[in-house]
């Protein structure tokens, strides 16, 4: 072989290990159908290479990320599995109590956070368990109504969860793991949901107070629209450089996963296109361990 040739031939390997390795920080799971059942599945940052992760028999409903990469996944029924996407296994999360349907681990792998209905109540209310102790530490907010939905903060610090009542209202909510005190962040603009959070401590949510279901931002200085649509949008996701929003919708007739730009100057661009569905993208944090890129 020619020394050209082999310069060549170590620029495509060079080429190739870089677009992998970016590929590997990018990596987006979401939930779709496959056999029957809503499973995890995986795709790159451009919606490219889509496949399913699991396929075992029960609904998928909700989605957070170990320190290594695994996954926390829930299911419909009260199911909790920790999920590694290099071998595909699934190993069940043994709880002291039945039933939790919208559980999150922490950053550091040190709490599960989720909502429950205490005794003699007819809504959930959040709590802490410390994943080695299994001491379970209720989160005392005075309002009325339910919360439920946890989400925490890149650094472990906060807490954010929703909170509404009968009214006409749900809003945001920020607990501190560290003063244990709870405060709102949005202020009863109809309904705010599905909230999710970058290390920059920077919000996104699904927000109807302008009459239809889009995407927000919100830091310290700023309330920003993102999406405009009469169609419902939700459930949005950080990208790793927080550039980019992911986030479901059925603008197009049937939920799948889109993408916008956080200027908001281009329209929004469709990555998925699952004939019944697919929705909660989430974005592997720079926290989480490499993913395998190798498909079936």
């Amino acid at each position: 072989m020619s020394v050209i040739k082999k310069i060549l031939l170590i620029t495509v390997l060079q080429i190739f290990l870089f677009v992998n390795v970016a590929f590997a920080k990018d990596d987006v799971v979401f939930l779709a159908m496959h056999n029957n059942y809503w499973q995890v599945w995986l795709m790159d940052a451009n919606g490219k290479n889509a496949r399913a992760i699991t396929d075992s028999p029960y609904d998928k409903s909700r989605l957070s990320w170990y320190s290594n990469g695994d996954l926390l996944v829930c299911g419909n029924q009260g199911e909790l599995v920790r999920l590694s996407l290099l071998d595909k296994s699934e190993t069940p999360v043994k709880l002291p109590f039945k039933y939790v349907s919208d559980a999150v681990i922490s950053p550091d792998d040190k709490y599960l956070a989720f909502s429950q209905k205490p005794k003699g109540s007819i809504y959930n209310k959040l709590w802490l368990l410390n994943v080695d102790s299994g001491e379970k530490t209720k989160i005392h907010w005075s309002a009325e109504g339910f919360q439920h939905e946890p989400v925490f903060s890149l650094d472990g610090d906060k807490l954010y969860f929703l909170s509404g009542n009968n009214d006409q209202n749900h809003d945001v909510m920020q607990y501190n793991l560290r003063t244990k005190k709870v405060k709102p962040v949005t202020f009863s603009g109809l309904y705010n949901l599905d909230v999710a959070v970058n290390n920059k401590n920077q919000l996104l949510f699904s927000s109807n107070r302008k009459g239809h279901y889009d995407i927000w931002l919100q830091d310290d200085k700023q309330i920003k629209q993102l999406t405009d649509n009469a169609a419902l949008d939700g459930r949005p996701s950080w990208s790793v450089d927080n550039q980019r929003v992911y986030f479901e919708s059925n603008r197009s007739g049937v939920m799948n996963i889109w993408s916008v730009d956080v200027d908001a100057k281009a329209e929004p661009v469709q990555l998925t296109h699952h004939k019944i569905g697919a929705r909660y993208p989430l974005w592997k944090h720079k926290q989480a361990g490499a993913v395998s890129n190798a498909q079936e």
